[in-house]
């Protein structure tokens, strides 16, 4: 599964990508929003992480709507992870059209526990 981390602090995404991949994640990076949403489109990850605030150019909420819009990104499951944790900060980023809403600071853990609750159970096997 693989799973696309967007923030723009590299000790951050570092720190999650090496979880993730010890997890048993195909992890990918990118630093700002105009390269997340490139990676995203051509590496079709299954779940996009991203921080609310990012730099140079579009923000978070705005990379979430167009990941939303396109078709190749539609379907994938996206988590802000973010520092700003009011009330309206989560319902922003539930009307752009993110699935989960993880308060910084958030372990790597927490973050693989979350991907794996957002994902679809494995079909049962009848044993015997």
């Amino acid at each position: 599964m693989r799973v696309l981390l967007v923030d723009c602090v590299p000790d951050e995404r570092e720190m999650y990508k090496q979880y993730l991949d010890f997890a048993g994640f195909d992890p990918v990076e990118a630093c700002d929003p105009a390269q997340a949403f490139e990676v995203a489109t051509t590496s079709r990850p299954d779940v996009i992480v991203t921080d609310f605030i990012l730099r140079r150019g579009l923000d978070g909420l705005e990379l979430i709507r167009s990941l939303r819009s396109d078709q190749r990104t539609a379907r994938a499951i996206i988590i802000v992870i973010s520092g700003l944790v009011f009330p309206w900060h989560r319902e922003k980023a539930h009307a752009a059209g993110c699935d989960m809403f993880l308060p910084k600071p958030c372990l790597p853990q927490t973050l693989v526990e979350a991907i794996r609750g957002t994902l679809p159970s494995p079909p049962h096997r009848k044993v015997g």
